[in-house]
């Protein structure tokens, strides 16, 4: 239908009602899954489509008795030319004529290069604009219109895929400020609904292609199932949301267990007491991981191995190591470790070189090396500052990570020692040995912070200039 040629939709108080039915599985949705508050702003992902004007009618209509303010945002791809604007002004229409505001976006076109998967890119693009529109505009909520067809159609996939209880969860009926009000409703109960009514919707010819996975499983997988089971779209529907309700519970008591084993926890690294979760049911470590890959803030789907991987990790009593991606998992002195992977920069430029008076930093670490006149052995503190014989040492001095083969003679000691060694013998972790910071000048170690100065730079009764150095941990 063109602008041109579609009549004007009437405003909301002279639009006609959806049916009985779709209203009362709307409103049920809402008694299962939480009411949006008196008041909210909800923001409808419009396509032009017969789900997404389902979902704006059955809203607007809801809205008089919730004081709801209702808005639309609509994305115009252009990859079906004049169809595509065709769309976006029906979409505009119809906003209007209900008095009610419409954000569109016209994106530019992705560059298909190898593994370009159109159907992605196009969703990303659709997210990211309804989330950027609710963000700068105010709304609480984003209604979009998956109904049970497309439930049903997400489990089939995941069947034919082989994937595991994640992926046969399907789509979830409510993910952060993402609601799916007709949810419970067929896609011929909407265009019966709608057709009942009178109200117009646009249709998508891509949808009948079969160049789309999606598409033949809806056009032929799922009809091809359906003479062995009539029921099979509500029966893949039912399945998804009983394995999403478990899924929350499951994720539930991931966390539990997580805050009784938490000892540290910040954006770059969580520690547990290993002996907290070492007799955890194995069931519950899928869950476990996909907790802390959120809370570090990585995208990161655990596969089947790296669960598997874990698993025995949380129940050995030595040292093991597990990573995924930039997930970084290590077990050591009974502590597991779990970290975003960060590659620690090489080379002088990492490096932070001073002379007399400065102050410098290497990471999240500073330090501050000045030249005083004397020391008492009350002031030595090998964990925060430290006094050394200036006129054995080397200028300039720096701060860098620790490298693996790092060596030097400690305080007291007639050889040199591995630092890794070192840190090991004060008992420090291994996924905490990488983190400590040295101190060297031109001859090589001075000072692993926090462990016993170099034997050569030590205080003695012949020493005639000090210099200190103090570090700080921001």
């Amino acid at each position: 239908m063109s602008t041109k040629a579609a009549k004007r939709i009437p405003i909301v108080s002279d639009l006609p009602p959806m049916s009985p039915e779709i209203m009362t599985k709307v409103r049920g949705y809402f008694a299962r899954y939480g009411w949006p508050k008196r008041g909210s702003a909800i923001l409808v992902a419009l396509s032009g489509g017969p789900d997404s004007v389902c979902v704006l009618q059955a809203l607007l209509a809801l809205a008089k008795e919730r004081h709801w303010r209702i808005a639309a945002g609509h994305v115009n791809y252009r990859l079906r030319g004049e169809e595509s604007d065709q769309d976006e002004d029906f979409c505009r229409d119809l906003c209007r004529g209900h008095g009610i505001e419409f954000f569109r976006l016209r994106p530019s076109h992705a560059k298909k290069g190898g593994g370009f998967n159109l159907q992605s890119w196009a969703r990303q693009i659709r997210y990211d604009f309804l989330e950027k529109i609710a963000d700068r505009e105010g709304f609480d909520w984003i209604a979009v219109g998956h109904h049970l067809g497309d439930r049903a159609e997400t489990v089939a996939a995941a069947v034919l895929d082989a994937a595991g209880t994640f992926a046969l969860s399907g789509i979830p009926p409510v993910r952060d400020r993402i609601i799916r009000p007709v949810f419970d409703c067929s896609p011929e109960e909407i265009r019966e609904s709608l057709g009942s009514e009178g109200i117009s919707y646009r249709m998508d010819c891509s949808n009948l292609t079969q160049a789309y996975r999606r598409n033949r499983i809806r056009l032929e997988t799922i009809p091809s199932w359906a003479k062995g089971n009539p029921a099979i779209v509500g029966g893949l529907a039912r399945l998804g949301e009983q394995l999403w309700r478990q899924q929350q519970y499951m994720q539930a008591q991931a966390v539990r267990v997580l805050k009784r084993a938490v000892i540290t926890e910040n954006a770059q690294r969580i520690t547990l007491d290993a002996s907290r979760i070492s007799h955890v049911d194995a069931s519950l470590d899928p869950f476990i991981l996909r907790e802390l890959a959120a809370r570090l803030g990585l995208p990161v789907a655990p596969t089947s191995a790296t669960v598997e991987r874990f698993s025995r990790l949380r129940e050995t009593h030595g040292s093991d190591h597990v990573e995924q991606g930039q997930l970084s998992i290590v077990r050591s002195k009974g502590r597991i470790a779990v970290s975003a992977q960060k590659r620690v920069r090489s080379g002088r430029d990492a490096n932070t070189a001073v002379a007399r008076d400065s102050r410098a930093g290497q990471g999240q670490w500073t330090f501050k090396a000045e030249i005083v006149a004397e020391a008492s052995p009350d002031q030595f503190d090998d964990r925060h500052q430290v006094f050394l014989d200036l006129d054995h040492v080397q200028m300039p001095v720096e701060l860098r990570p620790v490298a693996a083969g790092d060596r030097y003679r400690p305080l007291g000691l007639r050889g040199t020692k591995k630092v890794f060694d070192v840190l090991a013998d004060h008992n420090i972790p291994v996924f905490e040995r990488r983190m400590v910071p040295v101190l060297t000048d031109a001859d090589g170690i001075l000072w692993p912070v926090g462990q016993p100065i170099a034997e050569r730079v030590k205080i003695t009764k012949r020493t005639r200039r000090i210099l200190r150095v103090a570090v700080q941990h921001q």
